[in-house]
């Protein structure tokens, strides 16, 4: 049996919205070009002090008195006063190239002042352009109008990935559309879905890999989203919130997508649509949580999916739908915790899944459907329990299972509903069943 029954859809691409209206233009204003003043400068320095070292050379051969033309009679001029005559000169030249400069200097001040004044200005007027287009993408959204409604979420995408600077803003502005309730008029809900649907498909357009809105927080607490398709969509800012959410529609796709925030929340969260996947979902953050989560759709995968953050929990989750896989899953973070979550669907599956972390719990947790399958699961990290836990429907397994950690424990756990052994091959530390009790023997 293939460890998954469902072939995720690719991504579908989004609808094509209105060409937006023209986005001001950025950068900075041109300044001056400075290379022609700063040209002129050097050549005042330049012509001074050609004009200092030849009146120098004058008045030495003034002093010497060396004129050609004048062998027989030469200047009477002592050489003190023509010595305070050169520096005269000289100081004369080095003044007036100063004088130049600061001028120069001055007119570089004042138009770079200028240019500052300019960009500034211009930088104002796009600002102003930027608010305007959020004051209007804002008021679409807020129309009774769906077909308004849709052409503002496109506006506010698009205002998103022209201002840099607003754009958490301006997804928060579409987080919290979804965190608005569905309208209580059935005649309403399929437009409100089908602007929701949108919102999802922009924002997994924007969540693929290398995406400008990878970077940003997502606030979708007790969000109401249908039919979410966020396949392959890259989470990377500190925070990705989908605490007390609800997922609803027929399908629900989180497959191949990267979970790298802080914080990743599905707290509480309800998935009632008939079919949940986070197939090869990858949940590397700090803190993953689905604690007191809700499926209740025919099937809910999440085989392969990789946790390598350093807690991962499911406790009190609740499986209830028809399905429910983990085969091949990891969890490889310190520690992972399914404490009393209820698994009351015809089938369980955690085949081949590997738990290397620090320490594995699913302490008191039930296992009440038909057939629970722990088939060549691998257990090596230093504690794992399932003290308490109770496994009452037909069939449960753990042929092969390896549990090759410090301390293994399942003190007190109930396999009541089991006709077969429930250990087959498995290696299991010969202290791990005190007070376990079993309808066959292990």
């Amino acid at each position: 049996m293939s460890d998954s029954p469902i072939t995720p859809p690719h991504p579908k691409v989004g609808m094509v919205p209105a060409q937006p209206a023209a986005k001001p233009k950025r950068g900075r204003v041109k300044h001056p070009r400075l290379w022609g003043v700063l040209g002129w400068a050097a050549t005042a320095v330049i012509l001074g002090l050609i004009v200092a070292a030849v009146l120098t050379i004058v008045l030495w051969l003034m002093f010497r008195g060396v004129w050609p033309w004048d062998d027989s009679d030469r200047l009477k001029v002592k050489g003190i006063d023509l010595l305070k005559l050169a520096l005269t000169v000289v100081a004369g030249a080095g003044g007036a190239v100063a004088l130049t400069i600061s001028v120069l200097k001055q007119r570089i001040l004042e138009r770079d002042a200028e240019g500052q004044r300019a960009e500034a200005a211009a930088q104002r007027e796009v600002d102003a352009a930027f608010r305007s287009r959020y004051g209007e993408a804002a008021t679409q959204l807020g129309s009774d109008r769906a077909a308004v409604q849709l052409a503002g979420v496109y506006a506010m995408a698009n205002l998103a990935d022209d201002w840099p600077e607003q754009r958490q803003q301006c997804v928060d502005v579409l987080c919290g559309f979804l965190r608005l309730p569905p309208p209580a008029d059935e005649a309403l809900r399929a437009a409100d879905a089908k602007i929701r649907t949108t919102i999802g498909a922009v924002l997994r357009d924007h969540l693929q890999e290398g995406g400008a809105w990878c970077g940003l927080d997502f606030n979708l607490i007790g969000a109401y989203l249908v039919d979410l398709n966020l396949i392959g969509a890259r989470f990377t800012g500190r925070n990705t919130l989908f605490t007390g959410a609800e997922f609803t529609g027929e399908h629900t796709w989180f497959d191949r997508a990267r979970f790298a925030s802080e914080h990743t929340s599905f707290t509480e969260a309800r998935f009632t649509g008939e079919h949940t996947s986070f197939t090869e979902a990858r949940f590397t953050g700090e803190h993953t949580t689905f604690a007191r989560a809700r499926f209740t759709g025919k099937t809910t995968l999440f085989a392969e999916a990789q946790f390598t953050g350093e807690n991962t929990t499911f406790d009190r989750a609740q499986f209830t739908g028809k399905t429910t896989w983990f085969n091949r899953a990891e969890f490889t973070g310190k520690t992972t915790s399914f404490a009393e979550a209820q698994f009351t669907g015809e089938y369980t599956w955690f085949n081949r899944a590997e738990f290397t972390g620090e320490n594995t719990t699913f302490a008191i947790a039930e296992f009440t459907g038909k057939t629970t399958w722990f088939d060549r699961a691998r257990f090596t990290g230093e504690n794992t329990t399932f003290a308490e836990a109770r496994f009452t429907g037909e069939h449960t397994w753990f042929t092969e299972a390896q549990f090759t950690g410090k301390t293994t424990s399942f003190a007190e756990a109930q396999f009541t509903g089991n006709r077969e052994r429930v250990f087959e091959g498995a290696v299991v530390p010969q202290d791990a069943f005190n007070g376990a009790q079993f309808a066959v023997e292990p």
